[in-house]
């Protein structure tokens, strides 16, 4: 009797933790921008209707605030991967290939 060929099955556990980190994070950040435009588009919908009054360079110091806080988590994210298991190559590659499926 032939085995079923299953895809990841065979892959190491840091490729599976890789994976499950790129899918959530894609799914996440897809989820995270939605509402972020969401509200941009009410926020914008109530400044052009007189009921708020925007102050651009706020806004653009909360957007480099959010930019700062993604690179740091991106960077903490990378450096826990590398250092996950024996060179940290399968869960690199786990990642960008959860990247890829979410």
């Amino acid at each position: 009797m032939e085995a079923l060929n299953i895809p990841y099955t065979e892959m190491g556990w840091g490729f599976i933790v890789g994976l499950a980190v790129g899918f959530f994070l894609k799914k996440s950040l897809k989820i995270a921008l939605f509402v972020i435009g969401a509200t941009i588009l009410v926020i914008f919908g109530a400044e052009q209707l007189g009921i708020v009054t925007l102050n651009e360079e706020v806004l653009q110091d909360t957007v480099n605030g959010g930019i700062e806080a993604a690179k740091g988590v991106a960077g903490m994210v990378k450096e826990r991967l590398l250092a996950f298991s024996a060179g940290g190559a399968s869960a690199a590659l786990g990642f960008v290939a959860g990247l890829k499926m979410g």
